[in-house]
């Protein structure tokens, strides 16, 4: 955890123009998010599976969701009144796969990424952690991001986090 707190910290002031910038950098990503869901208006719609997962796996799941999110409400679905993200997990039993599904819609019209950055970046780095393999599309109407992980991997007694 200190090694991806220490990669976030590096990687936000790398990009700051000055200290104040780094500093509202590093604490967007490291901040839990605010809730966006309430009763009355559902930003969330979650659907998932049950399926137990080792503690060492779930560190890298909730970086990703939170680095996820963090997008979704600076550029992407929650950065609108009407945006809405919908959540779902499903297990692939033949392949032996967690199969986890992040969609947007609603949001303001998203273009393709000209250069990677620091958060595609980190959501790639943790899906390696996990002996992952992940997905990201840029569609107009949204962010879509897919990863699969072996049930094999989250489902370990200490899940192998690997340095890249």
């Amino acid at each position: 955890m200190i090694a991806i707190v220490a990669a976030i910290t590096s990687q936000s002031l790398k990009s700051a123009q000055n200290l104040e910038e780094g500093r509202l950098a590093i604490e967007g990503r490291l901040l839990a998010i605010e809730p966006f869901d309430d009763l009355e208006v559902r930003r969330f719609v979650v659907r998932d599976s049950n399926i137990d997962i080792a503690s060492g796996a779930v560190l890298p799941l909730i970086m990703s969701l939170n680095e996820l999110c963090t997008n979704a409400v600076k550029y992407g679905a929650l950065s609108n009144a009407t945006g809405r993200v919908h959540i779902t997990s499903a297990v692939d039993e033949p392949a032996h796969l967690l199969k986890l599904k992040w969609t947007e819609r609603g949001g303001p019209l998203v273009q393709e990424l000209t250069r990677r950055g620091f958060g595609t970046n980190l959501i790639k780095r943790l899906a390696d952690q996990l002996n992952g393999s992940v997905r990201l599309r840029y569609e107009p109407e949204g962010i879509e991001y897919e990863l699969d992980v072996p049930l094999a991997t989250l489902q370990a007694r200490e899940a192998k986090i690997v340095d890249r």
